[in-house]
């Protein structure tokens, strides 16, 4: 994940009706760098750090925006658009993978399913194509007029902010308390995207909460890097069931051994998912660290 773009002139004392609109003018310079490299498709991380980019728009708009927190929907429709090209990224660069290992009698369903994943593409980059085009014609230029309607009146060392993003790490604690096994997926997925929301919001305060932001966002890393591994593999035995059975004989070789490969690796990240969430439950974490950031 790319680090997001330093915004200067940001500490406690700051009001947050004054720091808002640098974040956001900040988030939208960084979505305008990304999107031209982005959509020239050239390399598939573009996309994944324009996504990013752009959940940190969301993040900001939400904590930080006030009023401009109503153009988080249109957002949220670029963010969709943005992922559905970034899955197939993934997907295509996991079977390349998987091709370049593949034994004589494995290569015929694994190329089969490459050419599959690669016509999925050109729809989906059109889509997120016209997403942008929405974007840049409609809110990007709404967002840079009202820049000054965004915050309201408290600093950004204020309770009310340490207590928004106290309440995102609360939220990753009880995800984490009702997750009885990694091997359920729904609530696996639950716990990533709270840890997600938790890491933005974290993102945008560091530089006014200082330490205990800084060692709730190294702790969120760790947790979230297996969650988002795990997600991947989620993402792979939903698909491959349906691709065994569509398989020609002489393709299923090459797809079985994908789906086997996909559930040794996804117990082997549930155990070290378990082992993570013992530690964080053992040290009741996410209490501790929702502390340290009210303190």
């Amino acid at each position: 994940m790319p680090r997001p773009w330093p915004v200067e002139g940001i500490d406690a004392e700051t009001p947050v009706d004054e720091a808002a609109p640098k974040v956001l003018a900040v988030r939208l310079a960084e979505i305008a760098h990304y999107r031209e490299r982005a959509l020239r498709r050239a390399d598939p991380e573009d996309v994944h750090d324009l996504r990013v980019a752009t959940r940190r728009l969301r993040a900001a708009l939400s904590l930080l925006g006030g009023p401009l927190a109503a153009a988080d929907p249109g957002v949220k429709l670029l963010v969709a658009a943005l992922g559905a090209v970034r899955d197939v990224d993934v997907q295509l660069e996991w079977l390349e993978r998987a091709r370049r290992r593949a034994e004589a009698g494995e290569a015929p369903g694994i190329d089969w399913l490459l050419e599959e994943r690669r016509a999925a593409l050109p729809p989906l980059e059109q889509a997120m194509r016209a997403a942008f085009e929405r974007f840049h014609a409609v809110l990007e230029p709404a967002l840079a007029i009202h820049l000054r309607a965004a915050g309201f009146p408290k600093t950004m060392g204020s309770d009310v902010v340490r207590g928004a993003v106290a309440r995102r790490l609360r939220r990753v604690g009880r995800r984490i308390e009702r997750l009885a096994t990694t091997e359920d997926e729904a609530a696996v997925h639950a716990l990533r995207i709270a840890a997600k929301k938790a890491r933005y919001d974290l993102e945008l305060v560091e530089p006014a909460l200082g330490e205990p932001a800084s060692r709730a966002l190294g702790r969120l890393k760790a947790l979230q890097d297996l969650l988002g591994e795990l997600h991947d593999r989620d993402v792979r035995l939903a698909l491959l069931p349906e691709w065994v059975a569509r398989a020609h004989r002489d393709e299923q070789p090459g797809v079985v051994r994908l789906l086997r490969d996909a559930l040794e690796e996804r117990h082997a990240l549930g155990a070290r998912l378990d082992e993570e969430l013992s530690r964080w439950r053992k040290e009741d974490e996410a209490r501790a660290l929702g502390k340290a950031v009210l303190a």
